[in-house]
Formats: structure tokens, C-alpha cells, sequence
């Protein structure tokens, strides 16, 4: 359905630029993690709700269903990313990355930290939650367009974490965004993704901690970690 052209997605498109509001709602809730109380009352909710894109679940405003939040993703995606160094690079270097069907996930970040350093290390952005997420996102899709394909798991999406779910040719990769913290806050972290992959039969996560200290204070790198008997690759941007 993504893959072809249709009225309905024609639609979000025209009715995102004549309600910025409900855009940037949108935004906010796929990229930020903002969680939005469900009321009628808003005008910006009713009329989500009146085109079909939002819904109420559990008190809350969600999107109707993974077929919009994955079109919204990628309209986000090609709007704010068309002159983007980060996808850019990840275009160009693709074929390292994939090896016969297998995707290199540990490339992919070691890379993905190689660039965001490069790229956006020294600046002062007073980034908020969903910077981080966007800009690997920005990195990702280069790489497994038109043979895989992610989508991120609402339960899991909120301004502390995301849980990123990449399939690629039937394998499953499971990758954990979260601010940085502090070790104590990184280990609960660790504990969190293994009961995660639990609930998918992984055996293997990775888990990337965006870590927004004063340059002098930042302790990044990667690291492979056994935890519970799952191996997680941690890696501090």
C-alpha cells in the first residue's frame, strides 16, 4: 500500500498543509514522544479524529493504525530531509553496510555515531528528545529502503525511550533510543531491552544513548555487553 500512489494518502498530504496544527501534532507524537490527553474538545484532535488519523487509546490520543504512522514517518522524513548530509553519506555508503541478506546493524551505528559526531558533536542545539531519533531515522532509511522497512512501537514511545523495530529480509533488529543519564539509568536500560527482546525471541539488541553533556563531560563510545544472555551493543553519541 506505501509503495502505491493512492487518493487516501493524497488526502493526509493536502489536509497536513491546510491543518499545521494537526502537522505538528503529528510531529510531536511520532517524533517526540508527546503524549496528548483524548478530548473532543479540541479542535485540533476532532478534526484528526474526523479524517481518520487519530484515535483514542487509553485516554489518549494515538494514530489509527501502522499503515498512517509508517506514511506520516516517511512524509516527515522526505519533507525535512532532502538536503540532509546524514542521508546523504548513508546513501553512499549503503553497500557496506548489507552483506548478501544480512544487515550490519553494528556498522550501521558505528557509522551513524561516526557522522553524528562529525556533523552535529560540537554544537550547542539544545536538543529536545526527538532530534536524536529523527537524525538516526534520517540515517536508516538510505539503508534498507526498498528491501526493508521499520516502524516504531507506541508502547514504547515516549519522551525517555523508543524502541525502533528494523525488518530486513524476515530478520528482525531491535534498537533502543534513549537520552542518556548516567550508568545507573543506562543499566536500567540494558534490563528493560532484554525483557523486550524477550518478548520478540531476539538474542541480540542495540541500545543508543544520545548523551547531550558538555563536550568535556561526554563518555562515548560502543560497547558489546552479555546481559541476561542477550548481547547488546551500547553505544553513547
Amino acid at each position: 500500500m506505501l509503495m502505491s500512489r493512492s487518493t487516501l494518502f493524497d488526502d493526509i498530504n493536502k489536509n497536513l498543509d491546510l491543518y499545521p496544527d494537526l502537522n505538528e501534532m503529528l510531529h510531536h507524537i511520532l517524533l517526540g514522544g508527546k503524549s496528548y490527553p483524548f478530548s473532543l474538545a479540541d479542535n485540533t484532535i476532532q478534526i484528526g479524529t474526523m479524517f481518520g488519523y487519530l484515535k483514542e487509546e487509553d485516554y489518549k490520543v494515538a494514530i489509527t493504525n501502522r499503515i498512517f504512522e509508517t506514511y506520516l514517518y516517511d512524509l516527515f522524513y522526505l519533507n525535512e530531509t532532502k538536503n540532509s548530509r546524514l542521508a546523504d553519506a548513508a546513501a553512499v555508503e549503503r553497500n557496506q553496510f548489507i552483506s548478501g541478506h544480512y544487515l550490519d546493524m553494528d556498522k550501521v551505528l558505528e557509522r551513524f555515531q561516526a557522522y553524528y559526531t562529525s556533523y552535529y558533536g560540537e554544537k550547542d542545539w539544545g536538543f529536545l528528545e526527538e532530534d536524536g531519533r529523527f537524525l538516526f531515522l534520517t540515517f536508516l532509511k538510505p539503508i534498507i529502503n526498498g528491501t526493508g522497512h521499520y516502524y516504531v512501537d507506541a508502547g514504547t514511545r515516549d519522551q525517555r525511550r523508543t524502541d525502533i523495530i528494523v525488518d530486513y529480509h524476515g530478520k528482525q533488529y531491535i534498537i533502543e533510543l534513549k537520552i542518556w543519564h548516567g550508568e545507573e539509568y543506562q543499566a536500567k536500560g540494558r534490563k528493560r531491552l532484554c525483557d523486550y527482546l524477550d518478548s520478540y525471541e531476539q538474542n541480540k539488541g542495540w541500545l543508543v544513548g544520545f548523551c547531550f553533556n558538555k563536550a568535556k563531560e561526554k563518555k562515548t563510545g560502543i560497547k558489546k555487553i552479555n546481559e541476561a544472555g542477550k548481547i547488546i551493543t551500547e553505544v553513547v553519541i
